[in-house]
Order: structure tokens, then C-alpha cells, then sequence
């Protein structure tokens, strides 16, 4: 599903909004806007990270926000 999405993306030119509580299906979208309490708390830019240091930067800022 995930890679239909990048996929479409690509082919399309266009943006992909999606809702999601899992770290995974997250590491693979350019930015992920992280709420908290309903307010934005933190945004995290992919940039040139790879998927997977991309997925280790999302699991710190999620302990993060558990240590406020």
C-alpha cells in the first residue's frame, strides 16, 4: 500500500496527506508533523536521511515527547 502511494506521488506530482500511529508507514513520507494533545509538538524533515535512520529520528522524538 505504502509503496502504491509513493508510486502515485511520483507519477503524479502530488501530495499524500496521511494519519498514522506507526513509526514505519511514517518513515516513509518527506515530513512528519508529530501532535501532541491535538497541538503540532514537533516537525521532522526527511531530507537525505534514509528510511531507516528517518525511522530512528521519529522513535527518539516520540521518547522525547513522553519525557515532557
Amino acid at each position: 500500500m505504502i509503496r502504491s502511494f509513493e508510486q502515485a506521488k511520483e507519477s503524479l506530482e502530488a501530495t499524500i496527506f496521511m494519519v498514522t500511529h506507526d513509526s514505519f508507514a511514517a518513515s516513509f513520507c518527506d515530513r512528519v508533523v508529530i501532535l501532541r494533545d491535538g497541538v503540532v509538538w514537533r516537525t521532522l524533515e526527511k531530507g537525505a536521511t534514509d528510511r531507516t535512520a528517518f525511522q530512528d529520528q521519529l522513535l527518539d522524538a516520540i521518547r522525547d515527547m513522553g519525557k515532557e
